[in-house]
């Protein structure tokens, strides 16, 4: 009930804002309003374009996705893309800021990777060309915390580089594995500093789960973070049935957090690869 007070109350102060500038410039109620909701309508659905549909689910591959935008707009983004036969890319991405902007800053990002594979599928190369398509932009303080890989299930190689974003957490051969090794943030330098890929050969099966900061940085009562220990732990003890991997994070997190709102956009992105 609290959130939805605040809610409601946002959206008054929003509302009230706009009412200032309608009287202030004269403008025409309708037509102001008209034009902020169908530009939020077509970002949403730019948006909602972004998000895979289809997703594997065999005994062989199952991934599943969890998205829960802060609010109607959100900066995160993730993807799968296969390239072949036995080789898929993964992919997870947060912009910097909220709404509209990181919406659409998203959309470009996801448009360039994509188009950048039709060429290339060496991420040294991949980001390299991310990276300088977002600093001839121009966008500002803008940057993309990302990270990417390539599995091959042939060779039962899993590639990866990660770019300043939460590191994802990968449980192969009895092993767990935080994949925290890569460069910086895209968008921060005109040349990323140590660029590097590195490659973890499994022998039977492995488990990925990605994530955004959201779900690590959710706070609870006394402003104690959820942290990649707990999601750590939860991953240990709770992997048995995976198709309710994600249900169950987000009832450990909801549980963790108690009657705080979130402050950012989560999401949560699982593989598993027999």
């Amino acid at each position: 009930r609290s959130l939805y007070f605040m809610t409601v109350s946002l959206f008054i102060l929003f509302y009230s804002l706009i009412s200032i500038l309608v009287n202030i410039f004269n403008l025409p109620t309708s037509t102001v309003f008209e034009k902020f909701q169908k530009e939020k309508q077509i970002a949403r659905k730019v948006q909602e374009a972004l998000i895979p549909k289809n997703l594997p689910n065999s005994n062989k591959l199952k991934i599943l996705s969890t998205y829960k935008p802060h609010s109607d707009l959100g900066g995160d983004y993730f993807d799968y893309i296969p390239i072949g036969l036995d080789k898929f890319i993964i992919c997870i991405a947060d912009v910097s800021g909220k709404g509209m902007p990181a919406a659409l800053l998203m959309s470009n990002f996801q448009a360039s990777l994509r188009t950048i594979l039709r060429y290339t599928i060496k991420l040294e190369d991949i980001i390299h060309e991310l990276n300088f398509q977002l600093k001839s932009k121009e966008s500002g303080e803008r940057f993309v915390s990302f990270f990417i890989a390539i599995c091959d299930k042939k060779h039962k190689t899993l590639t990866y580089v990660n770019c300043g974003h939460p590191a994802p957490i990968l449980k192969v051969d009895e092993r767990v594995i935080f994949l925290d090794k890569g460069t910086t943030l895209i968008g921060v330098f005109n040349k990323l500093p140590n660029l590097k890929s590195f490659k973890i050969k499994y022998k039977k099966e492995y488990l990925l789960l990605c994530y955004t900061d959201g779900l690590l940085e959710a706070q609870n009562d006394e402003n104690e973070y959820y942290g990649e220990e707990r999601l750590k732990n939860l991953i240990l003890s709770k992997t048995k049935d995976f198709n309710i991997l994600n249900s169950l994070i987000l009832e450990d997190l909801n549980t963790f957090k108690g009657n705080n709102i979130y402050n950012d956009d989560i999401t949560i992105l699982s593989i598993q690869s027999n």
